[in-house]
């Protein structure tokens, strides 16, 4: 179901397309929780851009939201290490 309500991208269908779409997505989230915000940034702009054109201004408005949450989060967000057990974290 979350696959047709666009929530998933499908990747246990077995679609080899699908499966490309989701290991990109991974990517991209390791690279943003790594504090490389750039590329989001300039991917979410770029389909805000789209959206606008195409006079989907709802949808722009959401990436604008997404831009401007990132923006404000700015490096807080980095994660730095992968450590096992507890920790403390001190910001």
């Amino acid at each position: 179901m979350d696959t047709f309500l666009g929530l998933c991208p499908g990747h246990c269908t077995g679609d080899p397309e699908k499966i490309k779409i989701y290991l990109e997505r991974l990517e991209q989230a390791r690279e943003f929780l790594r504090g490389k915000h750039d590329n989001v940034l300039a991917d979410l702009r770029t389909k805000m851009k789209i959206c606008a054109e195409k006079r989907e201004f709802e949808q722009a408005q959401e990436y604008k939201g997404m831009i401007e949450q990132i923006e404000a989060t700015g490096n807080q967000q980095i994660v730095r290490d992968v450590i096992d057990g507890d920790a403390l974290v001190v910001v």
